[in-house]
């Protein structure tokens, strides 16, 4: 997935999907996108290159992010209005790492676990 306009792999209201070994450079603003989805996971993938964030996770529930390498984009990972995510086994160089905006406060709203494990970020 190389040079998209917009976003390398966008998954819009999918449940029970994989992103994996997918390598994503240059696209315009996210290199690995899924969006209002369900359970799922990206892994073994890598995104370098994106105007905005390399694997994005925005208004989904229950995914799985491990195993990735984020370089060179100007955010690493973010998670957004999201719950039950776990976030584990990444590396992060050349942007920063992570970055995270929970769901309103609320009892509809659960919120993943605040502290990312076993992930890296290099400068």
């Amino acid at each position: 997935m190389q040079g998209f306009e917009d976003t390398g792999v966008l998954l819009f209201c999918t449940d029970d999907w994989r992103i994996t070994n997918v390598v994503a450079t240059s696209d315009l603003e996210y290199g690995i996108f899924p969006s209002h989805s369900g359970p799922g996971r990206v892994d073994h993938s890598s995104a370098s290159g994106a105007n905005d964030t390399g694997i994005y996770v925005g208004q989904s529930h229950d995914v799985t992010v491990d195993h990735n390498l984020a370089t060179g984009n100007v955010s690493g990972f973010e998670i957004e209005n999201s719950s039950g995510v776990r976030l584990f086994g990444n590396d992060a160089t050349g942007s920063p790492a992570i970055s995270c905006a929970p769901f309103p406060p609320g009892p509809a709203s659960p919120w993943w676990p605040r502290t990312p494990t076993r992930s890296t970020t290099t400068p």
